[in-house]
């Protein structure tokens, strides 16, 4: 698998890019016409909406920059150390949508329609906080690869796989793993603190009813790639798949 797919495409790179740039000329044309005070009002509010469509695409376009590098390198998986969910990593979306908001939003306050401009950034603040809370919070927390296993972190609870348990794996799109096991009840049997609520979660969002755990994408800031081949050495199939 090439690298631009692993990070979302050279094309995305280059649209974030350019909508950072985009966003930086209007600012600039926006700050001309209040400084020679044409329609100052309605360009303030303006301003105020380019300016964050600029933060949010600079972000976007930095972050994915240094994911592209990132994926590049072969990283070699520690031993014992904690690869928990990259919040960094969660707020690309996040700014992504805060980005096409504020872009839709200026474009609304440049035209006279001040309260569309608020109520169509207030829509994506609330959409993408809505999928950055899920990403945090549902599924898989965090990981940490062990001599005999996998264990597994989610919100209020922890569980392990052994390497003999995990029968083939799965990439879905360039980002998202799938570990097939041979058997979810003993896993569920690992599982601390075993509660009713933390079953449920574990059986609804994290092994599914399939039995197939979902790791998502940038564990512990590591590729999907070099997590799948870290996985595929220790079941001893280091040639399967990960390509």
């Amino acid at each position: 698998m090439s690298d631009q797919k692993i990070t979302g495409g050279e094309a995305s790179d280059k649209l974030n890019t350019a909508s950072a740039l985009l966003s930086i000329g209007i600012l600039v044309i926006s700050a001309w016409a209040i400084a020679v005070g044409i329609a100052p009002h309605r360009w303030r509010l303006v301003v105020a909406f380019v300016l964050l469509w600029t933060l949010a695409a600079l972000y976007v376009a930095v972050a994915r920059r240094v994911l592209k590098r990132r994926a590049e390198n072969q990283l070699s998986i520690p031993i014992g150390a904690r690869l928990p969910k990259q919040i960094w990593m969660a707020l690309v979306p996040f700014f992504s949508l805060i980005s096409f908001g504020a872009a839709f939003g200026a474009l609304s306050a440049g035209a006279g329609l001040p309260k569309v401009a608020i109520a169509i950034l207030a829509c994506s603040v609330a959409l993408s906080s809505t999928i950055l809370r899920a990403d945090l919070t549902i599924g898989v927390t965090c990981l940490v690869f062990e001599p005999a296993g996998l264990r597994v972190q989610l919100k209020g609870g922890h569980f392990f796989i052994p390497w003999s348990d995990i029968t083939d794996i799965e990439r879905s799109g360039a980002h998202v793993i799938f570990l097939h096991l041979r058997d979810t009840r003993s896993v569920i049997a690992t599982l601390k603190p075993d509660t009713a609520q933390i079953r449920a979660r574990v059986r609804n969002f994290v092994l599914g009813p399939r039995g197939q755990l979902l790791i998502g994408p940038w564990m512990g800031g590591f590729p999907s790639l070099s997590l799948e081949r870290a996985i595929r050495r220790s079941i001893g199939r280091p040639g399967d798949g990960a390509n």
